[in-house]
């Protein structure tokens, strides 16, 4: 019994090599790399952190991970759109409109509100560029967290960090200039 229960386990394991080894398991399992990133047209820009992309003949909204760009297109009565949301929301439009981006992904693939969370890359002049970072560091977006997405939350922060001290994008002018709090 011993005998064919190893033979078995044997078995087992070298046709897992070979599934494994034929892309065929990747494809049932889920390759954690290639399903992660994927790539779409932008259609819109809604504002600095949000944009659409069509995916299989769908509209798809769009929210950076672990960034929040001051408002500029905010309904809410609690929310107030400002002249730098305005200039984040111009500077992901000037990037993104049009472009081709590569999405990645988190742990949590949506927010509340239905929206896909990604971490966002596009390309200028052949270098790969990640657009979260970027706006961090160019003072148009604050770093956040929200659980359980926190892949680069250390990266972003130290973004923040950098551009808070060389008084970059909205630090310049102050935080509060940036996200006021809505007082009634």
């Amino acid at each position: 019994m011993k005998v064919i229960k190893n033979i078995l386990i044997t078995f087992l394991i070298a046709n897992l090599v070979i599934v494994a080894g034929t892309g065929v398991y990747s494809h049932f399992c889920g390759d954690a790399k290639r399903a992660e990133a994927k790539s779409f047209k932008v259609s819109s820009v809604t504002d600095g952190d949000t944009f659409k992309i069509k995916k299989n003949g769908k509209i798809i909204t769009v929210r950076l991970i672990g960034v929040d760009t001051p408002e500029s297109v905010a309904t809410r009565s609690d929310l107030v759109n400002t002249d730098w949301g305005k200039k984040a929301s111009k500077f992901t439009k000037k990037i993104l409109s049009g472009k081709k981006v590569t999405l990645k992904y988190d742990k949590s693939k949506k927010d509340i509100y239905g929206r896909t969370l990604a971490y966002v890359y596009y390309k200028k002049s052949g270098k790969t560029i990640f657009l979260n970072n970027q706006l961090v560091k160019k003072g148009y977006a604050r770093a956040v967290y929200y659980a359980p997405n926190k892949k680069y939350k250390a990266k972003f922060e130290k973004s923040q960090k950098y551009a808070k001290k060389h008084k970059i994008g909205f630090w310049k002018d102050g935080f509060s200039n940036a996200f006021p709090s809505k007082t009634e």
